[in-house]
């Protein structure tokens, strides 16, 4: 029994008595003493102590509020499906393959760069199924290059909505350095075939293979390559040599030669600008001419809508003026031009009229002849 002095006051107080140890708790502070740990440790109770070895706390006894550990995370630290932070869990359960993925497995995610490259090869001859369902949701843009291509092979580009579902040809693909268009997957080897991505599965349906080794790499882009600035010196489609044909299809800048009068247009055709034989343009306002001999009956000139230029007189008439109708088969109807009786040989007319229904010139012994400028 430790003795303990009187106060001032005459009244013992623990502030001035001397420390007193029970049988229990000196159990304990032996067990603390003995860790070697010195450091103060206020125990509340036995059973929130805590064990400490070292110097730096191994474990902690019992469950520890969030609200009061700051949590420092490494790697492999939380298992995967079991915990969460803030209420969002850092991964889908499984692992964070689908998370990001690299080149390996399907990406469940694609982001604006990622690629997703598969590489295939097979020797089996006729007809089979090479990279057999392919995965592409998430990605827009494919492309297919080949480093053998065997002999006689023969195939086709096809997507489907859903693995092992029906799948439908593509006929939206580009190739060669010019990107151009093809209405399907080629068979060249060294040359990249590209287009869009059609639905969510893809796969290369092989008809035909004689013998060799089928081979190559496909590449899905969650966005599509920038587009390409394809610098060509003449026309496109076709020889730049002046003077060389233009094909029908092809877009070209410059104008086009005629030595004979084009079918004529209707309204809202397109027209191009026409020039004669040396590259010169065509100013004038009629293609074609036609002689109209002294007749008693009506002579058509154009049984079609065109234009009347003008009118040479070739030969004077006697007493009868030459009328020009807006009439594709008789003498009737919209006066577009009139030469009088009196016209002499050489006097041209100019009338400058269009016609929307032809040209017919009326018909008379007494009309002067002459010779039509039309288009």
């Amino acid at each position: 029994m430790a003795y303990i002095p009187p106060n001032p006051n005459g009244v013992a107080t623990s502030a001035n008595s001397a420390p007193v140890v029970t049988a229990s708790d000196d159990a304990n502070l032996k067990g603390l003493a003995a860790s070697g740990a010195g450091a103060y440790v206020r125990q509340d109770s036995n059973a929130t102590i805590a064990k400490e070895s070292g110097g730096n706390l191994a474990t902690l006894a019992g469950a520890v509020s969030s609200s009061k550990v700051n949590v420092n995370l490494s790697s492999g630290s939380i298992p995967a499906g079991s915990n969460t932070i803030g209420n969002v869990e850092i991964t889908d359960g499984t692992n964070t393959a689908n998370v990001v993925a690299g080149d390996t497995g399907f990406n469940g995610l694609a982001t604006a760069s990622a690629t997703k490259t598969y590489t295939f090869s097979t020797t089996t001859t006729g007809a089979s199924t090479v990279l057999a369902n392919t995965p592409c949701e998430g990605y827009s843009w494919i492309e297919v290059i080949y480093s053998s291509v065997g002999s006689g092979l023969a195939l086709q580009g096809v997507f489907a909505t859903a693995s092992g579902g029906t799948y439908i040809q593509s006929n939206y693909w580009s190739s060669g350095p010019f990107n151009a268009n093809v209405s399907s997957l080629g068979t060249s080897s060294g040359t990249v075939y590209s287009g869009p991505i059609q639905s969510n599965f893809f796969q290369i349906a092989v008809s035909a293979l004689t013998s060799g080794t089928f081979a190559g790499t496909v590449i899905l882009r969650a966005t599509p390559p920038p587009l390409t600035t394809v610098n060509i010196s003449g026309s496109i489609g076709s020889a730049y040599t002046v003077g060389s044909s233009v094909p029908g299809s092809a877009f070209y800048q410059g104008i086009v030669a005629k030595t004979s009068a084009p079918a004529a247009a209707t309204t809202g055709n397109l027209v191009g600008v026409l020039g004669n034989v040396v590259g010169m343009p065509v100013v004038a306002s009629a293609l074609l001419n036609s002689a109209v001999a002294v007749s008693s009956s009506a002579t058509v000139v154009k049984a079609a809508a065109g234009y009347l230029s003008g009118v040479l007189v070739s030969a004077a008439g006697t007493a009868q003026a030459l009328t020009i109708y807006d009439n594709a088969s008789a003498a009737s109807g919209t006066v577009i031009g009139v030469i009088p009786a009196g016209a002499t040989a050489g006097q041209y007319y100019p009338f400058n009229m269009p016609a929307a229904n032809g040209i017919t010139c009326s018909g008379s012994s007494n009309n002067p002849a002459v010779t039509v400028a039309y288009s």
